[in-house]
């Protein structure tokens, strides 16, 4: 992607560094983004086929229902942090397993 010597990474660097940050992470099983701002991110493409996660502003009549949507986007941000802290918690914990097994003859 970036070439054998690197050279085309100011080309690629912000896309992946998007990417990464909006990919699910294996450990807390949500995105950065998600965590941070307690909603999924709403890309271009979700604009254009007009997913369930592009609000149209316009079409809400009053600021006070705007935010009241915006408000629900945004309810379970602390219940998602705490599920990524669980799984993050035991994610560390299966690696400490993972790691005292393998190396638990290595060690006495």
């Amino acid at each position: 992607m970036c070439g054998e010597n690197g050279g085309k990474l100011e080309l690629h660097l912000p896309l992946a560094t998007l990417a990464d940050r909006i990919s699910t992470g294996r450990t807390t099983g949500f995105s950065p983004f998600e965590l941070q701002f307690g909603q999924l991110p709403v890309l271009p493409i979700d604009i254009e086929t007009k997913t369930f996660l592009a609000v149209e502003s316009h079409k809400i009549p009053t600021t006070e229902e705007l935010l009241e949507a915006t408000a629900k986007k945004l309810e379970g941000k602390e219940e998602r942090r705490r599920k990524a802290e669980e799984k993050l918690k035991k994610s560390r914990e299966n690696s400490m397993k993972y790691w005292d097994r393998r190396m638990e003859n290595q060690l006495r």
